[in-house]
């Protein structure tokens, strides 16, 4: 059944009024589509047809009547009306060529402020010039209004400026008999002037005649304020469908995550099957197919990163859309394993459409070749806006949007607003100047940027709404959420280039604080008139600061009966059902290495202790992350690096006496000459190494940070070294380890491993039981010699230290008897043959310890669930 909603607005006032003579004018074009269907609804009720009511939003009317104006003044013919866009960009040209340090981010205050000015009736010569930014406003303003004369373009202040004088000449045809102002919070000295020129009678009405019962709902925090207004509203719509209830939410678009969550959840514990309407007003350069334009475009210019790439890989809105979905795992893996960290679209292309990516059937083939249309895309160096806007069509009519087969009703809302921005876009071109690629670009992301799109939705008994959105509009009742006294009234600001005694002179907002305590009553009583229940809530806390109420819900909660009674927050009736969970506890079938051809590794016992699940779905499922190319080096690669050097070095040096013979020249001289041939050993495979100004830095970066070590060695009791990245297979329950040893050295026929680490290692964590860092415990127990120690060579630029244990005082370390090394060593393998049998046996178990939660793999937490384990 198709519910019937009553009116959007309260249209009462101006029922009176004769809509052939009359004209209502409203401040934008929401009210305006909202008064005419309100108007239609209420005639309806005793009308077969009645006439249609003449509402006009005011920037409409302005021009239209503008159009008039033309018309009779010759000088006006060629004159068009300067667009925020053509402002902001002769203001950003006009900052450029100045000779005057002001950086072009400006260009949007200085257009804002004109506008502010012409508002409230102010001239840039009633500015007081005690401030630099004001006197290089007014400077630069003389600039910007010779470039619009030069470019036959018009200001606001102007228009509006002939349409006064044609009513002050009585060149309109017929006065209205009524202009009625409807909505409006205040209006500009010059606007009342034209209005009543260019009537007879002139109105300033608001919607309204109700008078709200008006209540105050204090929350916890942010959560439970959005959790008591949706469920408030659910509760109230599953008594009385027939209702119309609004949540105002301030802030809406970063909050609709949240929102869409916690509504569905209220509607789904109510058994309420309707539909929400939930206006949230985005940019239209954040859209989908906004940023899918803007991201595509952008790709032509200079290169980008891996992951712009892998972004446009899977656009749903691209050419990619047609490409298998196994095609496109493929090309990701080859763009990750390919190493580079920027590269160009014509690079990009190559990887796309490689062979081997490819399974290469005819529709395979017609769709490659398509695709490298986009390498073979060439753009003009500079040349006017009209042929970009030609341009960027192209793009999207050959890779764009045009390709997907899965637009829906919202997305094709999208690409109406999209073409029609383009179309204003072209509109630059009257500025008759040619621009590079990348200012026209970014002129095109400007236009995307400030136009706000609202998807057309139909009417619904729920409404969710932006403070603005909800103006004026006439509901059941309404729910304003977050007013707390740091966001209501507005604070006061400090205008880059108006000075305070200026703006408050001048009335203008966020001047004065009385007036914004004034103007916010106002607002709060205009939604009191267009409802008959009111609640008005704010969070006590928000990510843990204390939060107050603003002066108006202060005042309210001095009466106990003006307190809404709100829910306890809960968690949805869903989750909280034992009848729709059921608990599956598996473990997984026992380690057979004939089928599953693995090999168990340190690593695969580090995982086991830390958490079962992991070395799991490492080791057995080879759920493993995917490659991220880095920008230079990785942290592995430098690893690896200083590893190759201090092999190189001792391989030359060999013993501590040799050591200890160096002065600090030579020693800098054997550690520069060991980095060089690493470096230049590695730039075989590492391309960032075959740049000399990064081979230097790089170089530079690595002895400072080696040479402490080397520092330290020297301190040390002599020793010699033994072995130098020794390799050896350790067997456990017939298990076999490949292991690599940095070093083992050698004193008084005793030996010591050591370990680089240039990360953080935690002392006496041998000591522990259990211990969950195994490799030196492993090396020492997998060795067939006398081993008395060992230890981390800790390399990092702010700590050069060694971290381990020791029976012997010639080696560094935490010394400890022989008897505890033995125990810990006893210790040390039984845990591991235990972590090795419950591998083995296919334990999947989760630690219930979340102290280790930073050593598990983060990409697992969605497979494994972890946190889900306590809800």
């Amino acid at each position: 059944m198709t519910q019937i909603f009553e009116r959007l607005v309260d249209t009462t006032k101006i029922e009176r009024f004769n809509p052939t003579t009359d004209i209502v004018i409203t401040p934008n074009k929401r009210l305006a589509s909202a008064l005419m269907k309100s108007w239609s609804f209420t005639k309806s009720k005793a009308n077969v047809a009645w006439e249609e009511l003449n509402v006009k939003a005011l920037e409409d009317w302005l021009n239209e009547i503008f159009e008039l104006v033309q018309l009779s003044y010759e000088n006006l013919t060629d004159k068009n009306l300067v667009s925020k866009q053509q402002e902001l960009f002769l203001w950003k040209k006009i900052i450029k060529t100045s000779k005057i340090n002001c950086h072009a981010t400006n260009a949007k205050i200085f257009s804002d402020t004109l506008s502010e000015l012409y508002a409230h009736n102010a001239n840039i010569s009633d500015i007081p010039y005690y401030r630099e930014s004001t006197r290089i406003f007014a400077k630069l303003s003389k600039r910007y209004f010779h470039e619009l004369e030069s470019n036959n373009l018009l200001s606001k202040k102007s228009r509006d400026d002939s349409i006064l004088d044609f009513f002050k000449e009585d060149r309109f045809h017929t006065k209205y008999k009524n202009i009625i102002c409807f909505g409006f919070d205040n209006i500009s000295v010059l606007h009342l002037d034209i209005f009543k020129n260019a009537s007879e009678n002139f109105f300033q009405l608001n919607p309204g005649c109700k008078n709200a019962e008006t209540l105050v709902a204090p929350c916890d925090n942010d959560k439970h304020e959005l959790y008591a207004a949706t469920q408030w509203a659910a509760d109230a719509l599953a008594t009385e469908s027939h209702k119309r209830v609004a949540i105002i939410v301030p802030n809406l678009a970063s909050n609709l995550d949240q929102v869409y969550r916690f509504i569905n959840d209220a509607l789904a514990d109510n058994s309420l099957k309707l539909p929400v309407n939930i206006s949230a007003g985005k940019k239209l350069s954040n859209t989908s197919i906004g940023f899918s334009l803007i991201n595509l475009l952008h790709s032509f210019h200079e290169d980008h990163t891996y992951q712009h790439w892998i972004s446009l890989l899977y656009d749903p809105f691209t050419i990619f859309s047609k490409v298998p979905n196994e095609t496109l795992h493929r090309i990701e893996n080859m763009i990750r394993n390919n190493n580079e960290y920027f590269f160009n679209i014509s690079k990009f292309i190559n990887l796309v459409c490689n062979e081997t990516n490819w399974d290469c059937s005819n529709t395979d083939k017609v769709l490659i070749e398509k695709i490298l249309g986009i390498s073979k895309f060439t753009f003009p160096k500079k040349t006017n806006f009209k042929t970009w806007a030609e341009l960027f069509k192209e793009i999207v009519l050959s890779f764009g949007w045009e390709h997907s087969t899965l637009i829906s009703e919202l997305e094709q809302q999208q690409i109406e607003g999209v073409l029609s921005t383009l179309l204003a876009y072209e509109r630059m071109d009257s500025l008759k100047i040619e621009v590079h690629f990348q200012d026209a670009l970014d002129t095109l992301r400007n236009h995307f940027t400030n136009v706000i799109f609202h998807p057309k939705t139909t009417q619904s008994p729920l409404e969710i709404l932006g403070y603005l959105e909800g103006k004026n509009l006439e509901f059941d009742a309404i729910w304003i959420c977050s007013l707390s006294s740091d966001q209501y009234p507005l604070r006061i600001i400090n205008h880059p280039v108006l000075p305070l005694d200026f703006r408050k002179k001048f009335s203008m907002r966020r001047s004065d604080p009385h007036r914004e305590i004034e103007f916010f009553q106002t607002e709060i009583t205009s939604y009191q008139k267009n409802c008959s229940t009111l609640i008005l809530s704010y969070p006590k806390k928000i990510d843990g600061a204390e939060l107050s109420p603003c002066p108006i819900l202060a005042k309210l909660l001095k009466y106990e009966d003006k307190i809404a009674k709100i829910k306890a927050f809960d968690y949805p009736k869903s989750i909280r059902k034992k009848s729709l969970v059921r608990s599956i506890k598996e473990k997984c079938p026992k380690f057979d290495n004939a089928i599953e051809n693995g090999k168990i590794s340190i690593q695969t016992i580090e995982d086991q202790a830390s958490c079962p699940f992991n070395a799991f779905a490492i080791h057995r499922l080879y759920a493993l992350p995917q490659n991220e190319p880095a920008l230079g080096l990785a942290p592995q690669q430098r690893g690896s690096i200083i590893h190759d050097i201090l092999l190189e070095f001792w391989s030359d040096i060999k013993t501590s006496k040799n050591l200890a013979n160096l002065n600090d020249f030579d020693l800098t001289h054997h550690l520069e000459a060991s980095i060089d041939k690493s470096l230049t050993n590695n730039a075989g495979h590492l391309k960032c190494l075959r740049g000399s100004t990064f081979k230097r830095l790089e170089a530079s970066r690595l002895k400072t940070l080696i040479f402490p070590l080397l520092k330290l060695e020297k301190e040390r009791k002599p020793f010699n070294i033994l072995s130098l990245e020794h390799q050896e297979e350790f067997n456990f329950q017939d298990i076999s380890l490949r292991c690599r040893i940095d070093r083992i050295d050698e004193a008084e026929g005793k030996f010591f491993i050591i370990d680089y680490k240039t990360g953080i290692s935690s002392k006496n964590e041998w000591q522990k039981n259990p211990i969950r860092s195994f490799q030196l415990p492993i090396y020492c127990l997998g060795l067939k010699k006398n081993i008395v120690g060992f230890c981390n060579a800790q390399i990092r630029s702010n700590e050069h230290k060694y971290i381990g244990l020791t029976t012997d005082e010639n080696f560094p370390g935490n010394s400890i008897p022989k008897e505890t090394w033995q125990k810990l060593k006893i210790s040390w393998e039984n845990q591991i043959n235990n972590l090795i049998e419950r591998f083995l046996a296919g334990d999947v178990s989760l630690p219930s310890d979340s102290k280790y939660l930073s050593k598990y793999q983060e990409y697992l937490i969605p497979l494994s669930r972890y946190y889900e384990e306590n809800i």
